[in-house]
């Protein structure tokens, strides 16, 4: 690095480098510009499609949001009553003066699908996931509708997700991961994936609201004042 030439010739390189960076940018405008729309805490969403009015609900000064992308015994949903339990001794708050939000995406996504929707497709015996009340692999949904005296639950028995949604946590759900397991489905039985997702988008646990992806609307909770756990 001392000569000259040698030393002309490796800030050429840098610079050409920087130059090529720049002429090959990591997204298009347009995508740019459309993630700052969806991303900006107080812009409109893009098409009717999403729903965006939980973020209205998300007040009180205790606020958090739980990303759940996997089943893991309901973990998500007992983090979340554990944190409101703890939230309501130490400062005692009722449900409406805090705020938890669940995301349940990627493999998560069977726990907000209904009961029809765990029969048909025999999710119990692929998820190795027992009814709550007779011990059988599940032909509901074990994370909802939970009976005094259920013995094969794997939260809390008062951490369903239908109470939960009951106390007012707001549950999001990631569409791309229902859209690729409505995919996978379709393929196994040679149905049109759009009419699969029709009827997942049909059977889902009432109180559920899909967002776009999961990561979009962990983001969009975060901007609107929660903390983060990761639920795994």
């Amino acid at each position: 690095m001392n000569d000259s030439t040698p030393r002309r010739q490796f800030v050429g390189r840098v610079l050409g480098g920087a130059a090529a960076m720049a002429a090959a940018p990591l997204i298009s405008l347009s995508e740019a510009a459309a993630m700052a729309q969806i991303t900006a805490p107080g812009s409109a969403p893009q098409q009717d499609a999403w729903d965006m009015s939980w973020v209205d609900r998300v007040k009180g000064d205790h606020r958090m949001v739980f990303d759940s992308p996997e089943i893991s015994e309901g973990l998500g949903m007992t983090q979340v009553r554990s944190w409101m339990a703890g939230t309501a001794e130490v400062y005692g708050v009722k449900d409406d003066q805090m705020t938890a939000v669940l995301v349940i995406r990627h493999a998560g996504v069977p726990m907000v699908m209904g009961d029809s929707w765990w029969d048909k497709y025999e999710l119990g015996k692929a998820y190795t996931l027992k009814d709550p009340t007779s011990g059988e692999d599940a032909r509901r949904n074990p994370y909802i509708n939970y009976k005094e005296g259920d013995r094969h639950i794997t939260t809390w028995p008062d951490a369903g997700l239908d109470t939960l949604i009951g106390r007012g946590v707001i549950v999001l759900a990631c569409h791309l991961a229902l859209r690729n397991r409505a995919s996978g489905f379709a393929r196994r039985d040679g149905r049109a994936a759009a009419d699969v997702y029709a009827e997942m988008r049909a059977s889902l646990v009432p109180g559920v609201t899909v967002m776009p992806n999961g990561i979009f609307a962990v983001g969009r909770a975060q901007q609107a004042g929660c903390g983060f756990i990761r639920s795994t």
